[in-house]
């Protein structure tokens, strides 16, 4: 995937037509999971809606919001000899685990890692054991509604995100949500049923978590030359712009 620099696009454009969500909009049905392809797409894809609704009334006070992790996030730095894979996969859940406390310390989520290959997700072969997994996980935790990343993101393991999703959806009757990561620079066609949703406590919450994900922000992980890092302008618009979902079912 190429990374871009500027925080520009055909869905960005499209945006102004849209209408504004409400959080009603966004958990059609109570019991919240997320599908997040990486640690970190769960705050910068949806993060501030995320600390909306686990501050909200629309969820129950003792129902936990669940979390299905596609992949751990070794593969963002993969020359770095002081953090291979393992290293950097305990670092990345160390990342998440603050992201969470900042976006709600009150709730308690739920989290199940499928461990599938970082960056090497085949959109077109969904492995059966992950799905089954992740059914069990959601089935047995009281969800209606399904978040996860839009099939338009140009990066395989948020298709293959999207695709895991939809089959989870239909299998359990979920509402099904998508938002984009991605998808939303460049000249990827935004499909008809687009909203935005922004909320100020959310906002401000999201701001403070993503500066957790240090190793995807920053240059903590210095040896790695080819290694990820989101560029400034990116990660700001990410962090402060309102955020986009399209109601899939």
């Amino acid at each position: 995937m190429s990374v871009p620099n500027v925080a520009s696009g055909a869905v960005l454009d499209a945006t102004c037509h849209w209408p504004e969500a409400k959080l009603g909009d966004l958990l059609p049905r109570p019991g919240l999971a997320i599908l997040a392809p990486h640690p970190d797409d769960e705050t910068f894809g949806c993060g501030m809606a995320l600390a909306a609704a686990a501050a909200s009334t629309l969820r129950p006070a003792d129902a936990a919001i669940r979390l299905i992790l596609l992949t751990d996030g070794e593969g963002s730095h993969r020359g770095s000899p002081t953090f291979p894979p393992a290293r950097l996969a305990d670092l990345r859940r160390r990342e998440l685990s603050r992201a969470l406390a900042i976006l709600s310390p009150a709730t308690d989520f739920e989290i199940l890692s499928l461990s599938l290959p970082d960056g090497q997700c085949d959109p077109d072969r969904l492995d059966p054991q992950a799905k089954a997994r992740a059914c069990s996980f959601l089935e047995h935790g009281g969800c209606g509604t399904l978040w996860t990343t839009w099939a338009g993101d140009p990066h395989c393991d948020h298709v293959y995100a999207a695709r895991l999703g939809a089959q989870l959806a239909r299998d359990l009757d979920l509402a099904l949500l998508t938002f984009p990561v991605w998808g939303r620079f460049g000249e990827h066609r935004p499909p008809a049923n687009g909203m935005t949703f922004f909320d100020r406590a959310g906002a401000a919450a999201k701001r403070r978590a993503a500066q957790a994900y240090a190793s995807q922000t920053t240059d903590l992980i210095s040896d790695d030359p080819d290694g990820f890092q989101m560029p400034p302008a990116i990660a700001a618009h990410l962090i402060e712009h309102h955020e986009i979902f399209f109601r899939e079912r």
